[in-house]
């Protein structure tokens, strides 16, 4: 946020692209870790734990931020602001009831059923229903989807409906969302936007890297353990994408610098794969 606002943003752009890099896309290091059989490990168990909280707190500052920011017009029920903020904090109630009561009891109603895929159509209501009142209340429809998933996570029948839903996001979905972002996407001001790139990237590298690596080393882990911590945390992935479509679908930083944005992303899921695997090989090397 800060490196944005010396590249000439305003004060609310650079705020929403630091929210943008806040997040950390954990499916990539998940991956490299299971392959290595890292997975387990003090590392592997902070990096998933940390990804999981940064996600949750991402999903909320975004909520907060479209609720400051929007762009005039009627933004929740009523056309009063603590109104709304009173009701937009009623939902994150209303999302606690769902994950700790309603999501077990509807999921268990649904088994018992006698209707195909009961349970994956049951799964969808809930989190596509959850998606829809939040953008009611004024939040984004991403938040509700967010903390529907989760919800459903921590019922007996996740394992059902992750195997049905990835099939269904896989096939259609996903490939949906990369050609979407693909086609909003142009190179003519790369070039000009050079400086922006690689100062983006290398602060996006650096500030999850070191956040990762000296919080980790704060709580016990040894020097190495931490660099595969801050190594597991550098890639933004799809979490970034997605914030970064629900900006520029809303206008909350320029459109010109959207496919720089883009790029900085990408570079930096790819970078941390890399990195993770050259820590990986460094701890197999020491022991």
């Amino acid at each position: 946020g800060g490196a944005s606002l010396l590249f000439g943003m305003q004060f609310l752009e650079a705020l929403f692209i630091g929210i943008i890099f806040a997040a950390t896309s954990v499916s990539i290091s998940v991956e490299v870790l299971r392959a290595t059989g890292k997975l387990q490990t003090k590392a592997g168990t902070a990096i998933l734990g940390a990804a999981v909280v940064d996600d949750i707190l991402a999903v909320i500052v975004l909520s907060i931020f479209t609720t400051f920011s929007h762009e005039g017009g009627k933004s929740g029920l009523t056309n009063n602001f603590f109104l709304n903020l009173l009701f937009e904090a009623l939902y994150f109630v209303f999302v606690w009831l769902v994950y700790k009561f309603i999501a077990p009891k509807f999921m268990q109603l649904a088994e018992k059923i006698n209707v195909s895929y009961s349970v994956v159509i049951a799964s969808l209501i809930l989190s596509l229903g959850m998606a829809y009142i939040a953008e009611l209340v004024g939040l984004s429809a991403v938040v509700g989807a967010f903390f529907g998933g989760l919800a459903i996570r921590q019922t007996k029948q996740e394992a059902e409906v992750n195997s049905s839903v990835s099939a269904i996001g896989y096939s259609v979905f996903i490939p949906t969302f990369f050609v979407n972002i693909g086609l909003s996407m142009t190179f003519a001001s790369i070039g000009q936007d050079f400086l922006f790139i690689v100062v983006m990237t290398v602060l996006g590298v650096l500030s999850k890297y070191w956040a990762g690596k000296y919080s980790s080393e704060i709580f016990g882990l040894k020097p190495l353990e931490g660099s595969l911590v801050g190594a597991g945390m550098v890639s933004r992935g799809e979490v970034a994408l997605i914030v970064a479509q629900i900006g520029i679908a809303h206008h909350l930083f320029p459109k010109d610098i959207y496919s720089s944005l883009i790029l900085v992303i990408i570079l930096t899921t790819v970078l941390s794969p890399i990195m993770l695997n050259h820590y990986i090989r460094k701890d197999e090397a020491q022991n």
